[in-house]
């Protein structure tokens, strides 16, 4: 993750402005240049455009490590929990894929789909070798019990 600075001008707002950059740049989806005239009109913040970008980024970043956190905390929920591992496995697959299509008809952000997209490869990559790891073992199972071995020998 890419960092701020610590002179960053960013560090010198206050939470309250802080939150209201946050929602121009992320609920309103205002441009750096419509942002930083609001900064100047609604804050009295004034700053250079080519600084809107780095604390953009910071922010979606900061943003993106949130939301995976608390994925991660509603799976172990959901583990916990004792679900269906294969409905959740569907459920995951029809969850990328609506976020992809969401993403294709509300922006042409080809950047999000890309990542949409990858992950979406990389999951059924997984997927792949857990199927190919339960078959090896199946047949590796199988072989010891033809032999009458009960598991490898070590020379």
């Amino acid at each position: 993750m890419r960092k701020l600075r610590s002179d960053a001008l960013w560090h010198t707002f206050t939470p309250g402005q802080q939150r209201k950059i946050q929602q121009w740049l992320f609920d309103g989806h205002f441009s750096y240049a419509r942002t930083r005239g609001l900064m100047k009109s609604e804050l009295g913040l004034c700053c250079a455009l080519s600084t809107i970008g780095p604390m953009y980024h910071h922010l979606a970043e900061l943003r993106a490590n949130d939301a995976l956190l608390t994925i991660q905390d509603a799976a172990g929920q959901v583990a916990e929990a004792g679900v269906d591992v294969e409905k959740l496995r569907s459920a995951n697959e029809v969850l990328l894929a609506t976020g992809m299509f969401t993403e294709l008809q509300r922006s042409n952000d080809t950047k999000a789909i890309i990542a949409l997209g990858k992950l979406a490869v990389q999951y059924k990559s997984r997927e792949n070798q857990k199927a190919r790891y339960d078959l090896l073992r199946r047949r590796l199972e199988a072989s010891l019990k033809e032999t009458g071995k009960t598991g490898l020998d070590r020379p």
